[in-house]
């Protein structure tokens, strides 16, 4: 194809906007390291002239505003340091750093003495999902506000960030079960050992069941805060697995699921965990295959605390 003149002419100045470009680009990454490394270092007024420069070459790059109010912060220039937080927290869309921002933004305030501001970004940090606990309560930027009632229930809430499983209703419910046991058939036999342990910051509760037959096989239990269920999944070393959905039910939880046999017909399942006053706990097995009109025990197991 021929290259016509005015082509010609286009092609360059698309190069040239390209490299251009090219070296804006380097230009930043530049400062971003040379900023990084300054405040790593804490020389904040290096830290300041170098972000300063690139939140004018990048005016929408929040976590240079970040980095630009945190330098003012370090060197006491509290204004300054809330107006990059908040031209941080105007740039549209979510950014890991907007919840501290907003922390940073009350400590700044707590400084400049203007409690009742300085609680207001904390409520917004917190909605937000500020989840740093320990850094909440160690931080001396807040220092003026510790005696405040409200800066306890805003340290509450910032740990219910971090660990909602400790604080959400019904994800309690299983506790009683947790627990290293000894398990008895009604013969007083040992079936097996459990273990029963929470994980995953107690959102999670994992069964560990050996039995003196030789099966060995898992649990994992959760609280679904969306149906106000719980979930049981089990799996064994034979190749088997099982899933329960359960309710506390007067104190015990009753996990339940269904199964069909080849001739289509369903069978209700129930497994109740119940607590006993002396410290055990029951695991029964029952069974309907009559629409649960009645039911017919399949196995009982008594929970002894391991010595």
């Amino acid at each position: 194809m021929r290259t016509t003149y005015r082509q010609m002419i286009l092609i360059p100045g698309f190069l040239m906007m390209a490299l251009t470009l090219t070296a804006q680009d380097d230009k930043e990454g530049a400062l971003r390291s040379e900023g990084a490394s300054y405040l790593q270092q804490g020389e904040w007024e290096s830290a300041e002239k170098t972000f300063t420069q690139l939140t004018t070459m990048a005016p929408t790059d929040k976590t240079a505003w970040f980095q630009l109010g945190y330098a003012h912060h370090a060197q006491g220039e509290y204004d300054r340091a809330i107006t990059s937080y908040e031209k941080m927290l105007a740039v549209p869309g979510f950014h890991p750093l907007n919840a501290t921002t907003m922390f940073n933004t009350a400590c700044a305030w707590s400084l400049k003495g203007e409690i009742d501001t300085a609680f207001a970004w904390l409520e917004k940090s917190v909605a937000a999902g500020f989840n740093n606990t320990a850094q909440i309560t160690a931080d001396t930027d807040l220092i003026n506000l510790r005696l405040d009632p409200r800066f306890g229930a805003i340290v509450r809430a910032v740990d219910r960030n971090a660990h909602p499983c400790a604080y959400i209703e019904g994800a309690r419910d299983l506790d009683f079960w947790v627990g290293s046991w000894e398990c008895y058939n009604p013969a007083g036999q040992m079936a097996g050992t459990n273990v029963i342990t929470r994980t995953l910051d107690d959102c999670v509760i994992e069964e560990s069941w050996n039995g003196t037959l030789g099966m060995s096989g898992r649990s994992f239990n959760y609280f679904d805060q969306t149906t106000g269920k719980w979930h049981q999944t089990w799996v064994d070393d034979k190749g088997g697995s099982l899933r329960f959905v359960g309710t506390l039910v007067e104190g015990a939880m009753v996990y339940e699921r269904t199964s069909e046999d080849a001739e289509g017909r369903t069978t209700h399942h129930r497994m109740i965990l119940t607590p006993q006053e002396d410290g055990t706990v029951t695991q029964e097995g029952t069974m309907s295959k009559d629409g649960g009109a009645t039911w017919s025990s399949g196995w009982i197991l008594t929970y002894r605390p391991a010595q």
